[in-house]
């Protein structure tokens, strides 16, 4: 479902001067709704194996530069974590997953992100990095 009412993806790359009009009359008439949903979201999951219940977080592009090797340099801003509840990679995308989740509540988020704070260090459960125990 479009974030804008009345403008969905095209099958094909090709638009015409009528349809720019018309996606920029659309983006002025909603410009509200552009101020929420102007970046790009997604779930970055980083780690494995992917699966239910595994932690993740909804982050958006903040800053992105394509190198001409096909490359990037991508700022990500976190927005919230969220326990994967359901995962499938997409077809033909060269092992592009997709996601759904359920959001974890403020006390959950804290102690996931004190944990990984924690754990980058070595002191995730204060008996050092090669003997941690798991994601509380």
């Amino acid at each position: 479902k479009p974030c804008v009412p009345g403008l969905s993806p095209s099958s094909n790359n090709i638009t015409t001067v009528s349809q720019n009009a018309e996606v920029q009359s659309l983006l002025e008439n909603n410009k509200d709704i552009m101020k929420e949903h102007y970046l790009p979201t997604f779930i970055h999951a980083h780690q494995s194996p992917l699966r239910r219940n595994t932690p993740a977080c909804i982050v958006q592009v903040r800053h992105c530069i394509i190198q001409p090797d096909g490359s990037a340099d991508v700022f990500l801003q976190p927005v919230s974590y969220i326990w994967i509840e359901e995962i499938w990679e997409r077809p033909g995308t060269g092992s592009l997953y997709e996601a759904r989740g359920i959001r974890m509540p403020k006390d959950e988020s804290e102690k996931y992100e004190m944990w990984c704070v924690m754990s980058r260090y070595g002191r995730g459960d204060g008996r050092g990095w090669a003997q941690m125990l798991p994601i509380p």
